[in-house]
């Protein structure tokens, strides 16, 4: 089953930023959790090459709650 998250222009935006400050990042993972207790919480999983540590980013954009 396919599992949709729906990003603003502002976390789009972000993500954006962290990929073309670090040229490093070769790909992305997208994931939601719901730990905050007001909305979801949107984080991105940054993958770099395998001799790099991957890293992780908040992106949730609290405008939406």
């Amino acid at each position: 089953m396919a599992k949709e998250i729906t990003l603003t222009r502002k976390q789009l935006e972000r993500i954006l930023t962290l990929i073309t400050i670090d040229d490093r990042v070769e790909s992305v993972t997208i994931f939601e959790t719901h730990t905050s207790g007001i909305g979801a919480s949107h984080h991105i999983l940054c993958h770099t090459s395998k001799i790099e540590r991957d890293y992780e980013a908040d992106i949730t954009d609290v405008e939406v709650w």
